[in-house]
């Protein structure tokens, strides 16, 4: 919890002000007795909000009247002390501190540090957001989630599922909810990738109904029917399995052909390459005087120029002659091995019973035929299955919501309507939380919309979850307090001090309530605020006065 935060900015009639220390329970900034504006009590709630992570802060006149500063604090866990300093200046970094507020070399960026908090604070949920969950329960003015009909927004345009996520996240019911829904990702993943398939025709798409799906059901039927009629007429009796093995025996021997074919061109180049890498393109002094005898002035002397320049040339073809050479035998190597395998599968199949390939080729054109309308009807069928899944795992999800979310609003409204009992001595009516869906709710007292009314729900409804979930603290500023009727402020006072989680308020004319309610107030108080030099930071922005930001 936190115990502790200073700064140079915190003064009290231009001294610095002690270090301002909190303990489990109620926390109170106590204001006077004239419910003065403008002393910092806000002010102290947000710096509280800033060490818990927060930015409006930063945004305060505060920071803009005395400048940027930093703030010291101190959290402890399980009875060890964690000291830190965030300056309003450079927000995303937390500096680590030795037990005297020295700020050591080592830091968190902001991420890091309320991923700690989260941890240290037991709340480390599946997809939870510290800052994103305990800000929206820091009701202090400056901050716009102070809306009393719609406590669970922590910014205006925050919409409504996006609220409701956070509340199933923070009473750790988002794992079950989050099992169904990757159930639906995947059946929404398959579709997709089935539907785009059949886009770009990887598997069938003409059957796009029921109608057309019917349409080759018949088709079906009456080609099974001629292809029945084509093996009576044939005066053999052959199962679809052997007339598709004589199929096989008849591609295996065609494929054998033409691989030994293509083996014999192949020994035909190498004959033809042996023949120029033994006898080469070199002509003899022979072949020259036979030249000389049809053309006896034929210039010799250019004739072995030239053929010098060939005899060059041979060489490098020579080369090539064998490297090709060496290739083709490579070739005919792998060719005569698929040769041997698809000879032992030809021996494997049998002997062919010598069906007439005109049989074969009719018969095999109906098969495909019936074979490609199976799998048009197939690709339908498969796309409805796909379908099916999506809706019952979309059903699935939507049960599991709604079962988990009558389960929190059923824990919120028993809450509150006993936190409400204690409030008046008469019965009352409580406010309500409904759940509508995922992405819809409702928060309102029945019969009863009054302002007061809808600020003491708020109130209610904050330490309803407060006392029901791990969320480690609230804040509530004044501004809450003075739209509630007296008698509630009263019980409310009451319900906070029977609190051992940390709750942050700010609070003034604390003796115009019942003795009870200021005695809780003073006795909790851990910061007290007034006018003339006991303000915040011990001075009033109303007035003209010098001030010396340097030294912050």
């Amino acid at each position: 919890m936190l115990i502790e935060m200073r700064s140079k900015a915190f003064k009290v009639k231009g001294k610095l002000r002690p270090p301002i220390t909190f303990k489990s329970g109620l926390n109170v900034i106590l204001g006077g007795e004239n419910g003065e504006n403008s002393i910092g009590k806000s002010s102290a709630l947000l710096a509280i909000d800033f060490i818990f992570g927060g930015n409006t802060y930063v945004k305060t006149d505060a920071v803009k009247q005395v400048g940027h500063h930093t703030i010291y604090f101190c959290f402890e866990f399980e009875g060890t002390a964690y000291y830190f300093a965030r300056d309003t200046k450079y927000p995303e970094i937390i500096h680590i501190c030795d037990n005297n507020y020295k700020i050591t070399d080592e830091n968190y960026s902001l991420d890091e540090f309320v991923n700690w908090l989260k941890v240290k604070y037991n709340l480390d949920f599946p997809e939870l957001k510290f800052r994103n969950t305990v800000g929206r329960f820091f009701r202090i003015y400056g901050k716009p989630n102070c809306d009393e009909k719609q406590p669970l927004k922590i910014r205006p345009q925050e919409g409504m599922e996006g609220a409701i996520d956070t509340i199933v996240k923070l009473f750790d019911r988002f794992k079950f909810i989050e099992a169904y829904r990757q159930n639906l990702n995947i059946q929404s993943e398959q579709q997709k990738a089935f539907r785009d398939a059949r886009k770009y025709q990887f598997i069938p798409s003409l059957v796009d109904g029921k109608a057309k799906y019917d349409v080759n059901v018949e088709k079906i039927e009456s080609l099974k029917l001629a292809r029945e009629q084509l093996t009576q007429e044939s005066n053999h009796d052959f199962s679809e399995e052997q007339i598709e093995r004589e199929n096989q025996i008849l591609d295996l021997k065609n494929e054998i052909y033409r691989l030994n074919r293509k083996i014999q061109q192949n020994k035909s180049k190498i004959s033809l390459l042996d023949i120029n890498l033994e006898t080469g393109l070199y002509p003899t002094e022979a072949d020259f005087k036979s030249l000389m005898e049809y053309f006896p002035n034929v210039n010799l002397r250019r004739i072995h120029e030239v053929e010098g320049f060939h005899q060059k040339l041979a060489i490098i073809l020579n080369d090539e002659f064998a490297e090709e050479r060496e290739s083709l035998e490579s070739e005919n190597k792998e060719l005569e091995e698929i040769v041997n395998r698809l000879e032992l599968q030809l021996s494997e199949l049998g002997v062919s019973t010598q069906l007439s390939p005109e049989f074969l080729d009719q018969y095999s054109r109906i098969t495909r035929k019936i074979h490609e309308l199976e799998a048009q009807n197939d690709a339908y069928t498969k796309l409805n299955e796909l379908n099916e899944k999506k809706r019952r795992a979309k059903q699935a999800l939507d049960q599991s919501i709604e079962s988990i979310l009558s389960e929190i609003e059923t824990q919120i409204n028993t809450e509150m309507k006993e936190l409400n009992s204690q409030l008046f001595d008469e019965n009352r009516k409580a406010p309500m939380l409904n759940l509508k869906a995922f992405n819809s709710y409702s928060f309102f007292t029945p019969n009863d919309d009054g302002t007061g009314t809808n600020y003491k729900g708020l109130v209610l409804f904050d330490l309803a979850v407060l006392r029901l979930s791990r969320l480690p603290a609230i804040a509530h500023d004044s501004l809450i307090f003075k739209n509630v009727e007296v008698e509630s402020v009263d019980g409310i006072m009451q319900l906070y001090n029977q609190s051992e989680k940390q709750i942050f308020i700010a609070f003034d004319r604390a003796n115009s309530f019942k003795p009870s309610t200021a005695r809780i107030a003073y006795d909790n108080a851990r910061l007290k605020l007034d006018k003339n030099g006991q303000e915040l930071y011990g001075e009033d922005w109303k007035l003209e006065v010098n001030k010396d930001v340097s030294k912050l």
